[in-house]
């Protein structure tokens, strides 16, 4: 005879069954635990409080406290201070990842080696992005049929944009997580391999620039 491994019930065929995974172990649930542990999972991924009948059916549940496994498995659903450590620990990476979104988009990025009107007051390190993408068979006959008639090829142009842009954006969220608001002496180098592929590298270094006072500008 089969017990749930959770609230000990007997699973018979007329009670579903389901595994979980236990550390290295999977371990057989009944149909109403899992629905129950589905709805913890839910409320905790949206950094909600959970259903407190859910969490009353589980804290009624002695074989949580008696198996360390299982208590430690349970602790981040069932236990409200680490519940709410898991909550702000998320919040805070949501408002770093924001930072870090808002300082890609208003990123400076030059070739030069200065910005008009600024000055750097701290050097971040060097950064960088690569992107490689697939030019694919119908661009190529279109390029070679533009090559034909002297003519540009937009399909390869636009290609080239964006495998530059996704560089480019891969070297920005670089520079976002050093601290830095502005990318000086960016260069680009291009290189082609098998399979119709082309590989786009930036590079560039990340620094803090501040604006400079009146009297210097």
């Amino acid at each position: 005879m089969e017990r749930c491994s959770i609230c000990q019930k007997e699973i018979n065929r007329y009670v579903g069954a389901t595994w979980l995974k236990l550390g290295k172990k999977d371990i057989k649930i009944c149909h109403i635990c899992n629905m129950n542990l589905g709805i913890l999972q839910s409320a905790n991924e949206a950094g909600t409080n959970p259903d407190p009948s859910v969490v009353e059916y589980f804290e009624s549940i002695k074989n949580i406290s008696l198996d360390p496994e299982l208590s430690a498995y349970f602790r981040p659903y069932l236990d409200k201070e680490e519940r709410e450590r898991l909550a702000q620990e998320e919040a805070e990476r949501k408002e770093l990842e924001q930072k870090h979104k808002e300082a890609e988009a208003n990123m400076i990025c030059t070739t030069g080696f200065q910005v008009d009107g600024y000055r750097i007051r701290k050097y971040c390190g060097l950064v960088g992005g690569e992107a490689v993408l697939g030019t694919g068979f119908v661009s190529e006959f279109a390029a070679s049929v533009s090559d034909t008639f002297g003519k540009r090829s937009g399909m390869f142009e636009e290609k080239m944009r964006m495998v530059k842009l996704e560089a480019q954006m891969e070297m920005r969220r670089q520079a976002a997580q050093t601290g830095a608001n502005a990318i000086i002496g960016v260069s680009y180098q291009i290189a082609t391999f098998a399979a119709n592929m082309i590989g786009v590298s930036v590079n560039g270094t990340a620094v803090v620039i501040e604006t400079l006072p009146e009297e210097v500008r």
